[in-house]
Parts: structure tokens; sequence; C-alpha cells
């Protein structure tokens, strides 16, 4: 009987050690506690929209990773002290959304995807934020020969560890520039990384499909096709569709207009990732 209460006693204090330990690890190596990912919907859903998010949340399906969808109505649960209205057209809707990104990193970090993204394995991404204060994905709009240069990123898809200086300085350059329609924000960021060389991982623009297999660039005409572009599947992490053409340019307005029947009857290339 002795000793069986002696093994219950090691066996309990081994747990407790294992516990301590195991929770230690954890803190240190995902200091942010779970990967947040945001994205920001300002219409009504369109079927396309609908998509985006069931494809979102399957392509996570991780009870560590929380999906965060933010409305015009609801970023003020999140953030007290974003005044922007993300409704108001004179500031333009890319830069509205990379502000409301900056505050979201600064306060919780993880990611944020631009609205229009189609996921595919943002787990390589996400894991990425363990190791990294910053986290980038493709090369902005103006450098896109650029194939594999950390120094110049998009900021469709922007990850980071919650608070860090780099991302306060991100959010303050942005909040200074809000009005100035000739700085964009992946300028930005790109001055920044240059500045403060931060702890970065970077994924190349074969990642998220802005350039094809031959370095070319895509538009979204190669998306709305039956024969799309040809795609590093491989190395294709998300396909980052220019939004601001998607959703704020009614030449596409007829696509955010299908309905289900009308989506799946019409064949476009994009449907294979959906």
């Amino acid at each position: 009987m002795q000793n069986i209460t002696i093994f219950l006693l090691l066996f309990i204090f081994l747990c407790i050690i294992n516990k301590f330990f195991h929770n230690s690890y954890i803190q240190e190596v995902n200091p942010i506690g779970s990967h947040k990912v945001w994205i920001y919907n300002e219409n009504n859903q369109s079927y396309f929209e609908t998509l985006l998010i069931k494809k979102l949340k399957l392509n996570i399906n991780d009870p560590i990773n929380d999906i965060i969808i933010l409305t015009s109505d609801n970023i003020h649960h999140y953030l007290n002290d974003f005044n922007i209205d993300m409704l108001d057209e004179s500031i333009p809707y890319q830069k509205r959304i990379n502000l409301l990104y900056s505050f979201i990193l600064e306060k919780y970090g993880g990611l944020c995807i631009s609205p229009g993204t189609i996921s595919i394995n943002l787990k390589e991404i996400l894991n990425k934020l363990y190791s990294y204060d910053l986290v980038t994905v493709g090369s902005n709009p103006k450098d896109t020969q650029i194939v594999n240069n950390h120094n110049y990123p998009n900021t469709n898809i922007l990850g980071s560890k919650k608070n860090t200086k780099f991302i306060q300085e991100y959010k303050n350059n942005l909040l200074k520039n809000i009005q100035n329609n000739q700085i964009n924000s992946y300028n930005i960021l790109s001055q920044l990384i240059q500045k403060y060389k931060p702890s970065q991982y970077h994924f190349c623009s074969l990642s998220d499909g802005t350039i094809n297999i031959y370095k070319k660039s895509t538009n979204l005409n190669d998306f709305l096709n039956v024969n799309g572009p040809k795609l590093d599947m491989k190395r294709l992490k998300v396909i980052s569709l220019p939004y601001n053409d998607l959703f704020k340019n009614q030449k596409y307005q007829w696509f955010l207009n299908l309905n289900e029947k009308q989506f799946e009857e019409s064949n476009f290339f994009i449907q294979q990732f959906l």
C-alpha cells in the first residue's frame, strides 16, 4: 500500500513538472498565445464572399487559431481608439484597410488578410509567426518583377506579433499620411523594413498568385475566365485578388451579383480553389 502511495505521489509530481515546462515552452515559442486571423468585410456578403469565408474556415480548421471577421459595425468592439470611418470614400479603400490592420496587429498580433483573398495554405504562413516578428507575402504592385525581395512586400497579407516597435511605426506613418494619396501603404512598409530591419519571414510572389510561373503579373480578369494563369502550385499559399478592383470597380459588380447557381455554372478558373 505504501509503495502504491509513493508511486501515485511521484506520478502527480511528474505531471505537475511536465505541465509547468510545457506551458513555459508554449509561451516562449508562441508569445501571442494563439494565432488570430483577421479579415475585413465591408459589403453585404455576396455568394463569392461567403465562399471565401467558408474556405478560410476550412483552411484553418484549428482550435488554436481564431478567425475574426471585422465589419464597420464591430470594429470598436476590438479597438476603442480607432477613429477612422471605414466607409469614408475620401480615403482610398486599401489605405483604410491597411490602417485598420495596423491597429489590429499592434494590439492583438496575428495574421491580417485582405478581402478577396482565397486561402490555400495559411497554416504555413501562420507558423512563421512563432519565430518572426513580421511575416510578409508577395511583392508590392509597383515592383512585381521583384519576385523574392523581402524589402518590397505587398500589404495584402501581413502578419505580426503584437505590440512590436515596427508595427507601431507602421501604424503611425499610415496615420501621418492618411490624406496623402500619393503615398501608398506598401511604400511606407518597404521604407520601414529597410530602416528598422525587423525579424522578418517573406513569402515570394509565387506564393500569392500575383505572378505566374513565367514571372509575369496576373490580373483580376485572369482569374475570372475559364483558362486562368499557370501558377506555381507547390509554392502557392493564397490567391491574393486585387480587392480594390474587385469591390470598388463597377466593372466587376456583375461578378459580385452572381447567386450560387449562376456562380457554379460559370466555370471560373478560381472555382477550383473554392
